[in-house]
């Protein structure tokens, strides 16, 4: 009976657990307290001990790894439905839920290729050595997505080399899938930060973050197109460390960044007398500090269409 019973949760597998986000509910006709997880590939056979293979088990949260032969020995140590998890970082993964209810003792978890269950997390700002003064809050800007976790259910954390986990001081969703979290690194120096998000299955994703916070404070440029086109940018500086600064300039018709000049720490203008002739022209300035470390402005844009 127990044969007959494999047999047909095999074939139940092979044609419907095909891994997807929505619950996939498997008919077992027995499920012991003590479980032999055979996990396979969908074209390949049998996974091995050194595929690097994780099976978790939901709710629990308990894993397994696998032995020479593919398998991992899973037991239950209260009744109920369980969801069981086949996880590659790099491959993919297998899903199905089984009951202890039931008394199987062996079933198959078929993975799948680039079914992935690991949180996709993307640094959409700042960019790597971006500078920033000492007191300056800054604002992280990522894109995460997940196929099993609501993203309001997504958990952070960042970590500095520096100064160890850091406080995120807030943290909110922008739309869909943009994530905003403001933290402050208090040592005054480059920092390498480890953005961590994990998900319900306790799966980290790790991003890294080269910030320098020896930076000046960044200043807020302005434009003003003039009747003559010519272009004057303005800037305020409120801090007294300001060692210089650097005019950049770029069009949308060939994307060449060029440098157009370098002021001393009391310049608070730039007149630019011959302007490209573009659809748009954009500008922002590189604020440095006597150690060489620079903040960035935000960006500027006109157009010349003369």
């Amino acid at each position: 009976m127990i044969k007959k019973a494999n047999t047909l949760f095999n074939f139940i597998l092979l044609t419907s657990v095909l891994f997807s986000c929505t619950e996939t509910e498997v008919e077992i006709e027995a499920l012991s307290e003590k479980l032999t997880v055979q996990v396979r590939y969908e074209d390949w056979g049998p996974a091995s001990q050194n595929d690097d293979i994780t099976v978790i088990v939901e709710p629990s949260m308990e894993t397994y790894s696998l032995n020479e032969t593919g398998k991992a020995f899973v037991e239950f140590s209260e009744k109920g439905t369980y969801t069981l998890y086949a996880y590659n970082s790099t491959y993919g993964s297998g899903k199905t839920i089984v009951s202890t209810e039931d008394s199987l003792s062996k079933i198959n978890l078929f993975m799948l290729e680039e079914q992935f269950i690991d949180p996709k997390v993307t640094i959409n700002s700042p960019n790597d050595y971006e500078g920033f003064s000492p007191d300056e809050q800054i604002a992280i800007l990522l894109t995460v997505w997940d196929s099993l976790t609501a993203l309001d259910e997504l958990h952070f954390k960042c970590i500095s080399d520096v100064d160890g986990e850091i406080d995120i001081i807030s943290e909110e969703f922008l739309d869909d899938a943009q994530k905003k979290i403001v933290v402050h690194p208090s040592a005054n120096q480059i920092h390498t930060l480890a953005i961590e998000v994990s998900n319900n299955l306790d799966i980290v994703t790790t991003k890294n973050l080269i910030l320098n916070t020896s930076a000046t404070k960044n200043v807020v440029l302005n434009l003003t197109k003039n009747e003559d086109n010519t272009v004057s940018l303005y800037w305020d500086n409120e801090d007294d460390e300001v060692s210089g600064y650097e005019i950049y300039r770029e069009t949308n018709d060939d994307f060449s960044l060029e440098k157009i000049a370098t002021l001393g720490p009391s310049a608070m203008m730039y007149l630019d007398e011959d302007i490209p002739v573009a659809d748009s022209i954009f500008y922002y300035l590189r604020v440095y500090n006597s150690a060489g470390y620079y903040s960035v402005s935000n960006t500027v844009t006109t157009n010349n269409n003369e």
